[in-house]
């Protein structure tokens, strides 16, 4: 489960955290980004299948830890893509009202 070891890097030091959004800006990983990870790790828990490594023009929010990206996330009509600093890529089903929940949130960061 590959975002859920993302998840366990966090450690207890969420300042370590922060997103990178539209335009490059980056929001700390404060309690509106916690609970946005909590409920996207627990929708998709046990969800994930490796995706061929497609690429996408969809819009992303880049997971940084102590300034270093350690991926990415999009989140597309259907389900959400995780893909690692090295490459590889995952994907996940997710409902639609769900995914505009989860939008809806980050633009409020």
């Amino acid at each position: 489960e590959h975002v859920l070891l993302a998840t366990r890097s966090f450690g207890s030091d969420a300042a370590r955290v922060a997103w990178r959004v539209a335009a490059g800006q980056s929001i700390a990983h404060g309690p509106p980004q916690r609970e946005w990870w909590a409920a996207l790790v627990r929708a998709t828990q046990g969800a994930w299948q490796r995706d061929g490594a497609r690429a996408t023009d969809s819009p992303r929010v880049v997971l940084l830890i102590d300034g270093v990206p350690r991926g990415s996330l999009v989140l597309e009509p259907d389900h959400v893509v995780w893909r690692e600093a090295g490459g590889q890529a995952w994907r996940a089903p997710v409902a639609a009202d769900t995914l505009r929940e989860w939008r809806e949130a980050m633009a409020r960061w």
